[in-house]
Protein backbone atom coordinates (compact mmCIF):
# COMPACT_ATOMS: atom_id res chain seq x y z
CA UNK A 1 0.00 0.00 0.00
CA UNK A 2 1.42 3.37 -1.03
CA UNK A 3 1.17 6.37 1.30
CA UNK A 4 -1.37 9.04 0.43
CA UNK A 5 0.39 12.27 -0.54
CA UNK A 6 -1.38 15.56 -1.08
CA UNK A 7 -1.40 16.58 -4.77
CA UNK A 8 -0.24 20.09 -3.85
CA UNK A 9 3.20 18.71 -2.98
CA UNK A 10 4.06 18.59 -6.67
CA UNK A 11 3.43 22.32 -7.07
CA UNK A 12 5.86 23.37 -4.34
CA UNK A 13 8.82 25.40 -5.58
CA UNK A 14 12.41 24.76 -4.62
CA UNK A 15 13.68 26.84 -1.73
CA UNK A 16 15.94 29.63 -3.01
CA UNK A 17 18.23 29.32 0.01
CA UNK A 18 18.59 25.57 -0.43
CA UNK A 19 19.27 26.10 -4.15
CA UNK A 20 22.08 28.57 -3.36
CA UNK A 21 23.49 26.16 -0.79
CA UNK A 22 23.58 23.33 -3.34
CA UNK A 23 25.10 25.64 -5.97
CA UNK A 24 27.85 26.70 -3.56
CA UNK A 25 28.63 23.05 -2.77
CA UNK A 26 28.72 22.20 -6.48
CA UNK A 27 31.02 25.11 -7.35
CA UNK A 28 33.33 24.26 -4.45
CA UNK A 29 33.49 20.61 -5.59
CA UNK A 30 34.50 21.89 -9.04
CA UNK A 31 37.47 23.67 -7.48
CA UNK A 32 36.10 27.19 -7.35
CA UNK A 33 37.08 29.31 -4.35
CA UNK A 34 33.77 29.87 -2.55
CA UNK A 35 33.40 31.82 0.69
CA UNK A 36 29.99 30.46 1.59
CA UNK A 37 28.44 32.16 4.58
CA UNK A 38 24.95 30.73 4.19
CA UNK A 39 23.37 28.68 6.96
CA UNK A 40 25.96 30.03 9.40
CA UNK A 41 28.70 28.08 7.67
CA UNK A 42 31.71 30.30 8.23
CA UNK A 43 34.96 29.05 6.70
CA UNK A 44 36.78 30.29 9.79
CA UNK A 45 37.28 28.36 13.05
CA UNK A 46 35.17 29.39 16.04
CA UNK A 47 37.36 31.32 18.54
CA UNK A 48 37.79 29.59 21.90
CA UNK A 49 36.06 32.37 23.93
CA UNK A 50 33.04 31.99 21.64
CA UNK A 51 32.99 28.20 22.13
CA UNK A 52 33.05 28.66 25.89
CA UNK A 53 30.26 31.26 25.79
CA UNK A 54 28.14 28.97 23.61
CA UNK A 55 28.62 26.07 26.02
CA UNK A 56 27.79 28.24 29.02
CA UNK A 57 24.62 29.56 27.39
CA UNK A 58 23.35 26.44 25.60
CA UNK A 59 20.47 26.12 28.08
CA UNK A 60 18.94 29.44 26.96
CA UNK A 61 16.02 29.01 24.63
CA UNK A 62 14.28 32.39 24.53
CA UNK A 63 14.70 34.90 21.75
CA UNK A 64 16.27 38.19 22.74
CA UNK A 65 14.62 41.51 21.95
CA UNK A 66 14.52 42.42 18.27
CA UNK A 67 16.50 45.50 19.23
CA UNK A 68 19.40 43.33 20.40
CA UNK A 69 21.36 43.28 23.63
CA UNK A 70 21.78 46.79 25.11
CA UNK A 71 25.41 46.19 26.10
CA UNK A 72 26.27 44.89 22.62
CA UNK A 73 24.51 47.81 20.93
CA UNK A 74 26.47 50.21 23.14
CA UNK A 75 29.76 48.47 22.32
CA UNK A 76 29.05 48.51 18.57
CA UNK A 77 28.06 52.19 18.70
CA UNK A 78 31.28 52.96 20.60
CA UNK A 79 33.35 51.08 18.03
CA UNK A 80 31.82 52.96 15.09
CA UNK A 81 32.28 56.23 16.95
CA UNK A 82 35.96 55.64 17.71
CA UNK A 83 36.84 54.07 14.36
CA UNK A 84 34.76 56.14 11.95
CA UNK A 85 33.43 59.12 13.89
CA UNK A 86 29.81 57.97 13.58
CA UNK A 87 27.62 59.01 16.47
CA UNK A 88 25.01 56.33 17.10
CA UNK A 89 23.02 56.15 20.29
Amino acid sequence: MQPVINNQIGSLKESATLFINQLALKLRSEGQNICHLGFGESPFPVPEPMRIALQENAYRKQYISGYGLPELRKAVAGFFNSEFGYNYS
